[in-house]
């Protein structure tokens, strides 16, 4: 759930707006009704960028803690499924390494094994880069090849 209240004041102190839990009904800052999407105005279309994996999930818990360390230091990440492999942008690479060092130490500990290799599609987008519309997916299912909202092709082209 989303503020869509552009003048809220979490809203104009970052450039990100905060997601709240299911449950909450009003914004708990300005005290606006939540939405179910995130507004336009708060998500501008993405280009599609090269993207690196920055930590192979083995658990559930290390999932969370890895979001929600790149969630504080506003680095903007992608999962991708089976095994979750957590993917950053490539300019924010060194920087999303450097914050999940301890996470990815524990997992070399706790595990010998060397990580699987991506499999494509690893830059599926998030968010539809024509209309900016948030593309949602379950573990299992097939990549999505268009935007269900726009009808954009969401394949990479064989040129980047």
């Amino acid at each position: 759930m989303w503020c869509p209240n552009k003048e809220c004041f979490e809203a104009e102190d970052s450039s990100e707006i905060p997601e709240y839990v299911e449950g909450v009904e009003r914004c708990p800052l300005c005290g606006s009704w939540l939405v179910a999407t995130l507004p336009d105005w708060a998500a501008p279309p993405i280009e599609a960028a090269p993207l690196v994996a920055v930590l192979t999930v083995t658990d559930e818990a290390t999932l969370i803690r890895a979001k929600a360390i790149l969630d504080a230091a506003r680095v903007p990440y992608l999962v991708q499924d089976g095994p979750p492999v957590v993917m950053v942008d490539v300019k924010d690479g060194d920087r999303a390494n450097a914050l999940l060092r301890d996470l990815k130490d524990a997992a070399a500990q706790a595990s010998d094994a060397e990580p699987p290799p991506v499999k494509p599609p690893w830059n599926q987008p998030s968010v539809c880069p024509q209309c900016g519309q948030p593309l949602e997916s379950s573990e299992g299912d097939e990549p999505l090849t268009d935007c269900y909202f726009c009808g954009a092709s969401l394949t990479p082209s064989p040129e980047s």
